[in-house]
């Protein structure tokens, strides 16, 4: 049998006052007479005519029937009053339970489950924390190396490599940071390996927290952590190419000016898709603004 409600009880508890209350009748008052104290006496009457045959007894316990049904009625109302106000609070806390259990339920459906990173995937340069603040996003770590090794001239179809020496100096580490909310990857960007995760500066640094991909754009959706090393290393081959059509810094921090870049170039032309090749890049995924 299923156990009763908290309303059910309280119901329950409130028919059987009333029950009681209703059983207390005038008629199981049982009287011997009428007694009246006068002077430091005691006058009992029992049989006695009474002037118009009318019932003392009868008359004095209609009285009291009605000061009982006043008293009665009274009871009623407090006991409705105490059990409304006691039925009222208990919903109150039952609604404001059941506005935290909807609100943890939400923040439980919303946030984003920590996926299944291995140590081997974290020797690869990946790691992964939630994005705070927001809590159903995810912000990925993918340690590399940014190298700038191609030249490519506005709108033209031939680059040039950049010399030994200052490819040597344009090496640096780099984080690659990707940010996913459920399924999706909604946004990349590069950060410098420091302890405030400042922003990575380079040719194509737009501001703190954009970075100009130019025609290539990064998957929208992922499934595993290999998606995202996959996702990372492509960022990073785009970073090989500089275009000049597309150049956000002239001067950017860390690494020599694009003047210097441009005085440091092999003197033959290397096609483009010899160039792209030779990385294994595809032409989308180098600067461009076309």
């Amino acid at each position: 049998m299923p156990s009763q409600s908290f309303e059910d009880q309280v119901q329950e508890r409130k028919d059987e006052m009333l029950e009681v209350l209703e059983g207390i009748t005038l008629e199981e008052i049982q009287s011997g007479g009428v007694s009246l104290n006068f002077a430091g006496k005691t006058f009992k009457f029992t049989d006695m005519e009474v002037i118009n045959d009318e019932d003392l007894e009868e008359k004095i316990r209609g009285e009291f029937r009605s000061k009982l049904n006043t008293q009665q009625q009274r009871i009623r109302e407090k006991i409705n009053t105490k059990i409304n106000q006691l039925l009222t609070m208990h919903q109150q806390k039952q609604n404001e339970l059941e506005r935290k259990e909807r609100s943890l339920q939400e923040k439980y459906n919303n946030a984003a489950m920590m996926p299944d990173i291995t140590y081997d995937h974290a020797k690869k340069g990946l790691m992964v924390v939630k994005n705070e603040g927001n809590h159903d996003e995810l912000l990925w770590l993918f340690r590399g190396r940014y190298q700038a090794k191609f030249f490519l001239k506005s709108r033209a179809r031939k680059a040039k490599a950049i010399k030994k020496d200052l490819r040597q100096r344009l090496i640096k580490d780099i984080i690659v940071r990707i940010k996913t909310k459920g399924s999706q990857i909604i946004g990349v960007n590069t950060r410098n390996p420091d302890a405030s995760m400042s922003a990575f500066s380079h040719y194509h640094k737009m501001s703190s927290d954009s970075d100009c991909w130019g025609s290539w754009h990064h998957p929208t959706n992922w499934s595993n952590p290999t998606d995202i090393i996959r996702c990372a290393k492509d960022a990073l081959a785009v970073l090989e190419t500089i275009n000049e059509g597309s150049v956000a810094k002239d001067n950017p921090v860390g690494l020599p000016r694009l003047s210097t870049v441009k005085d440091n170039l092999t003197t033959n032309n290397i096609a483009f898709e010899d160039a792209i090749n030779k990385d294994k890049i595809e032409e989308v995924d180098v600067w461009s603004t076309e």
